[in-house]
């Protein structure tokens, strides 16, 4: 995965809970291989660590020009490892990460039920630390904390520098604030942002949520956005917007007009304009506000904004939920076939709601959905005796909490004695329970001639 230009030590706003971090990282990226390996960065989500293992692989490579970095995500080392094996090529893949100067592994966590995976990152940094090749991974949690993670492993991730980013103090929230900002090119009111920064925010993705919530309500604005009209917009409310200042020429009694019935008209219909404008105005601006803190894109909304025409408000926005609607259903069918592909980025663009269909067909074209389970064959029809009665009690515990007791589970018996019968039983349900999910009941000889066409 290519470094994001954004994530580099130069936009790392630096304060207390992520000095030591930033600090580490900074050593790493100038001396590679020679202190703090591996480095193991965790923090909350949302606290700055993948910037920071991203500005590692930058300032290194502008360091040292023929630096080879490799910047992936658990998961892309995952797909990559699996690959590599499905082809035949894990020897190749094996060098390829041994030419690796500068290694950087994001979300470590999802090395949970992975032995094969745990096993490869094993070898691989023990033969990276060996050849003095630096190692960077970020985590949402300490090695020890991962669940059913290899004790060696453990051992070898904690063997380098462990170091943790907390949440941003209130100096570090506001010099965010600022530099977000600043970075927008919007100017906003000091004490706005000190008022921001005071209620507080659980890690700098919320902060960076708020600041383009500030903007888009100043920008449906007439005057400049107040400390309270900040504070009630951070809270969730919907602020009014503050009147601008009254020059104080204004505030002396003026003369008492000549009654005039034409421009009493003229000034009726300008004021039931001017309401009806600022009115639509302030529905499409908390859509936006709402929209984007569901983390979807809102270009089309932003764009009425800026119209001078007045649109058809309550059709533009049923418009958008419904394209909304259509990529949420689209992520779930994509999902059934590859949950991953759910968080691509087209589910969460309501402008291109053609490219998130077509990018569902092209998974369901590559991915057969598994046999699901025969509905005729359930727990209620199946009959019970003294030789079952032990296999039959297993299958319960199993769907009474799968994953935790049995884990795999092995039902042997001569043909017959309702083996198929439970299998199928099992997997019915599951899927009682749990709607959603994908259960797969196949034979040994369908799994195997699936696994050789694969291959």
């Amino acid at each position: 995965m290519d470094l994001n230009p954004r994530f580099r030590f130069e936009s790392f706003v630096v304060g207390a809970s992520n000095r030591l971090a930033a600090t580490a990282a900074r050593t790493v990226a100038e001396s590679p291989g020679a202190a703090y390996n591996p480095l193991f960065v965790y923090a909350k989500s949302g606290l700055g660590k993948t910037h920071l293992l991203q500005a590692v692989g930058f300032l290194a490579q502008q360091r040292q020009g023929s630096l080879r970095v490799e910047y992936l995500t658990l998961e892309e080392f995952v797909g990559r490892f699996h690959a590599a094996v499905a082809a035949g090529q894990l020897e190749a893949f094996r060098r390829g990460m041994l030419e690796t100067d500068l290694l950087l592994v994001d979300d470590v966590q999802f090395l949970i039920e992975q032995r094969e995976t745990q096993s490869e990152l094993l070898r691989l940094t023990e033969a990276l630390q060996a050849a003095d090749r630096q190692i960077v991974l970020a985590c949402d949690r300490p090695p020890g904390e991962i669940a059913d993670l290899d004790e060696r492993l453990v051992s070898r991730l904690s063997g380098g520098l462990l170091v943790d980013i907390a949440s941003p103090d209130y100096e570090t929230r506001l010099a965010i604030l600022q530099r977000k900002t600043v970075e927008r090119g919007v100017e906003m009111p000091r004490a706005v942002l000190e008022t921001v920064a005071e209620l507080g925010a659980a890690n700098v993705r919320e902060l960076i949520s708020v600041v383009n919530r500030l903007i888009a309500f100043q920008s449906v604005g007439d005057a400049p956005l107040t400390p309270d009209a900040a504070r009630a917009l951070v809270v969730g409310e919907v602020p009014v917007a503050a009147a601008a200042p009254v020059p104080p020429a204004a505030l002396a009694p003026p003369e008492p007009p000549e009654p005039d019935e034409f421009a009493a008209f003229l000034s009726a219909v300008s004021t039931t304009v001017a309401q009806t404008v600022e009115a639509w105005r302030s529905r499409i601006g908390a859509a936006v506000l709402r929209w984007q803190g569901e983390g979807y894109r809102t270009r089309h909304l932003e764009q009425l904004l800026l119209s001078d025409d007045i649109p058809d408000v309550a059709s533009e926005l049923a418009q958008f939920e419904a394209r909304v609607a259509e990529l949420q259903r689209l992520a779930q069918e994509a999902a059934a076939y590859d949950p991953p592909a759910a968080g691509h980025a087209c589910f969460r663009d309501p402008d291109h709601v053609d490219e998130a269909r077509a990018f569902t067909e092209r998974i369901k074209e590559g991915v057969e959905p598994p046999p699901r389970p025969s509905r005729t064959l359930t727990m209620a029809e199946y009959v019970e005796g003294p030789a079952t009665e032990a296999a039959a009690r297993a299958v319960r515990d199993v769907i009474a909490a799968p994953g935790t007791r049995y884990n795999p589970l092995f039902i042997a018996g001569a043909s017959g004695t309702g083996k198929t019968h439970l299998l199928h039983a099992a997997g019915n349900a599951l899927l009682a329970a749990r709607p959603e999910a994908v259960v797969a009941c196949v034979s040994a000889q369908a799994f195997t001639d699936e696994l050789v066409q694969a291959l």
